[in-house]
């Protein structure tokens, strides 16, 4: 018994369905650095953690968004 083979798609489809994957994940983490329950938890160093937080996740989107750049050939 064969298994129909799984169809195959382009590698450019699937350098942008990666891209999206990362975008996502960003949304992902920033929803959870910011929201209720890990805020939560930092009530007495609120400051620090939301700078602390908010710098990661400038650094995180600025290292996708380089890299998605060079993938797109720096347009």
């Amino acid at each position: 018994m064969s298994f129909p083979a799984a169809p195959q798609r382009s590698r450019e489809e699937g350098e942008i369905s990666m891209r999206r994957d990362v975008w996502f994940f960003l949304f992902f983490i920033g929803f959870l650095l910011f929201g209720w329950p890990l805020i939560s938890i930092f009530k007495e160093g609120m400051a620090i953690y939301l700078f602390v937080a908010w710098l990661v996740f400038i650094a995180l989107i600025l290292i996708a968004s380089t890299f998605s750049e060079r993938e797109d050939g720096g347009g």
